[in-house]
């Protein structure tokens, strides 16, 4: 599910075009793996204050580059949304100086924020959750029409949807037969 919603988010907001998705793919991949070796050891529990001080201290150390980042973002954003509807968005100021390191900052911060965000809807009562982001993602997607890896997207998304419902039955079993 956390590679669906960075490809989806990727390929709707148009940052794939200025920065690789790669990045992306594996900060998240790389935050879900600390989540299960995290799950394996028995300290769950440390996963998420875990990503807010792994956060504070990027924001802390490169808060400038993120600004102009996020600012780089908002910027593709805009002009998308403006290419697909006709409404002008407004810009923001935007430094080309460190163009390339701040969509770099913006990414992994973007990778690791979608996949704790699919990781936290995964771990809820009903796992099917964690297909709600990625869901939306691809809505939007099919809302505007633009990508061709929009049917390559909707069947991981649809196998992502089989491999929770099967996870979900193996462990349903499991607690039913110790009855």
């Amino acid at each position: 599910a956390t590679v669906v919603t960075v490809l989806a988010f990727g390929e709707l907001t148009g940052i794939s075009a200025i920065c690789s998705p790669l990045v992306m793919l594996l900060a998240g991949c790389g935050a879900c793996m600390v989540l299960g070796v995290l799950i394996l050891v028995g300290k769950k529990r440390w996963f998420y204050p875990g990503i807010l001080i792994l956060l504070f201290f990027i924001t802390l150390i490169f808060g400038k580059q993120l600004v102009n980042g996020c600012a780089l973002l908002w910027n593709q954003i805009s002009d998308r949304w403006t290419l697909k509807t006709g409404w002008v968005l407004p810009k923001l100021a935007a430094s080309a100086d460190t163009a390339a390191w701040s969509l770099l900052l913006v990414s992994v911060l973007v990778g690791i924020l979608t996949a704790t965000a699919c990781c936290a809807l995964a771990q809820c009562r009903i796992p099917v959750l964690a297909i709600l982001i990625p869901g939306a993602m691809l809505t939007g997607m099919a809302a505007f029409r633009e990508s061709a890896a929009f049917p390559h997207l909707l069947m991981t998304l649809l196998s992502a949807i089989l491999f929770l419902l099967y996870s979900g039955g193996i462990i349903g079993k499991k607690s039913l037969g110790g009855i």
